[in-house]
């Protein structure tokens, strides 16, 4: 009972709280974000769809179209990426304290 007794248990409390605030602040942040992240899908892809419109009209084989056409295709790819990511952290939370899971 001495052993228990002579523990800094008020300390070990106190660093808990914080802690856990902490990590209250973080999920708030990561919510906030992925609010945030799922508004910026939206919006690009409504930019899709209107450049989509602008290449249909474009003459096919110019420099332009062909510009165009390669943007859409990488916008497409990171929008992907950062659907998954989002998908993944609504799903895992934690993981952006801890790091990713080993699969």
């Amino acid at each position: 009972m001495d052993k228990v007794a002579k523990l800094p248990l008020e300390d070990l409390t106190a660093e808990a709280n914080k802690t856990l605030q902490s990590l209250q602040g973080t999920s708030k942040a990561a919510t906030g974000m992925l609010v945030t992240a799922q508004g910026t899908l939206d919006t690009a892809d409504k930019t899709m769809a209107s450049a989509h419109q602008v290449l249909s009209i474009m003459e096919p084989g110019s420099t332009t179209h062909y510009e165009l056409e390669q943007l859409l295709q990488e916008l497409t790819q990171a929008a992907s990426s950062v659907k998954q990511l989002t998908d993944y952290l609504e799903q895992n939370p934690n993981s952006l304290i801890r790091g990713k899971k080993d699969q």
